[in-house]
């Protein structure tokens, strides 16, 4: 499990919450494909900005609206080696905050994307 932590923590979450070191080591882990760290628990780290090509499944259940949203499905939707493409599996029903999220993009970006 990735998170981070504060003080206010009780006692029992401090084994999970680590410091920036260690969630510095498991993204490492993460971005290697030969290490046998092949699922991690997010709930709000690395579902933006976090890139690992070959992560294929992402189990969304917290509501999420705009860059946001679209950022964190783009981390199981990236090329890699024969990987056909990355599912999202949805929880809670975003496809509304969804479609707004899509209303950002020009017609000529939902035609040919980047």
């Amino acid at each position: 499990m990735v998170m981070t932590g504060n003080s206010s923590d009780t006692e029992g979450w401090h084994k999970h919450t680590g410091n920036k070191r260690h969630r510095d080591y498991l993204a490492k882990r993460m971005k290697d494909n030969e290490d046998p760290l092949k699922i991690v628990i997010v709930r709000d780290m690395w579902l933006t900005g976090f890139d690992v090509p070959s992560m294929h499944t992402m189990y969304i259940d917290k509501p999420m609206k705009g860059h946001n949203l679209m950022q964190a499905i783009a981390r199981v939707n990236r090329v890699f080696i024969d990987k056909p493409g990355g599912l999202v599996v949805d929880y809670i029903g975003f496809a509304d905050n969804l479609k707004e999220a899509l209303k950002q993009y020009t017609e000529d970006d939902k035609k040919m994307p980047v």
